[in-house]
């Protein structure tokens, strides 16, 4: 069956134009996380059933670039066939103590790094040691993906305590 292609924007075009002549234009978030005083708890494993239960609610990190038909055009999106989770949430562990600066020497690293074309543009690293009893997730989502009420949205489908 053929894969049902959406035209990018002017402006979602854009960011990805503008990207080759300087930095990535992607959005990034950080959030330091308490984790549960359970032995044993996997944070990142957590995430990825919990990523795999919403991921049908959440278009946008199912979206994949393709070229436009005879190279005409701004690129496309479509629907990935197959969304490999495991390499969309990675981990990260600071070394020795972790703590603030060691995160945000992580982060500033990691932010600088371009997303994959190849797939959908987005990723969240799951940073480990970043203090006693805590963990970090940073994201990252490609602007041409998201816009503010699109993130608004996306956080609905993700965070929202009940299933939607």
């Amino acid at each position: 069956m053929a894969k049902r292609l959406t035209p990018l924007s002017g402006l979602d075009a854009g960011f990805l134009y503008l990207e080759a002549a300087g930095p990535p234009m992607h959005v990034g978030s950080l959030m330091v996380i308490e984790l549960p005083k359970r032995r044993g708890y996997d944070f990142r494993a957590a995430l990825l059933s919990h990523l795999a239960e919403r991921l049908p609610g959440a278009p946008a990190l199912r979206r994949v670039l393709h070229a436009a038909p005879l190279g005409l055009g701004h690129p496309m999106w479509a629907e990935a066939d197959a969304i490999d989770l495991h390499s969309h949430v990675r981990r990260r562990k600071l070394a020795g103590k972790g703590g603030h600066a060691a995160l945000m020497k992580l982060v500033g690293k990691l932010h600088a790094q371009v997303l994959p074309r190849d797939r959908p543009m987005w990723e969240f690293v799951v940073v480990d040691n970043v203090g006693p009893g805590l963990v970090a997730l940073y994201s990252k989502i490609h602007h041409a993906l998201l816009d503010g009420q699109g993130g608004i949205a996306l956080a609905q489908a993700l965070l929202d305590i009940e299933a939607k």
